[in-house]
């Protein structure tokens, strides 16, 4: 599954797998560019640390500067809420926009 923007650019995915170390097996189907993170083996969901790492794939793939911003329409999880990853989109061009809770269930 792939997210595109409005212009039918798309990204790369990021997998989190309920795993202590990855293995490159885990990622033989998956689209190029694609990354895999190991979050540990009791949960495959994402948390703030993982969550910096999201942005640094988006920004390695998307480009953003300070100059040329973009804009990430995010839900309200925990995950995105860390000093560390507002400050690194501060730092990267990433402006960062949640929802408020209960607005992205589908």
């Amino acid at each position: 599954m792939h997210d595109y923007n409005a212009v039918g650019q798309s990204l790369p995915p990021v997998f989190i797998f309920p795993r202590v170390r990855m293995s490159d097996l885990l990622m033989i189907l998956a689209p190029e560019g694609s990354l895999g993170l190991p979050n540990s083996t009791q949960s495959a969901w994402i948390n703030s640390v993982l969550f910096v790492k999201v942005l640094e794939h988006n920004k390695n793939h998307i480009r953003c500067t300070k100059e040329d911003k973009i804009l990430l329409l995010m839900d309200n999880h925990e995950s995105h809420c860390s000093l560390e990853a507002v400050t690194y989109a501060k730092e990267n061009g990433i402006m960062l926009v949640n929802f408020p809770p209960h607005c992205t269930h589908t």
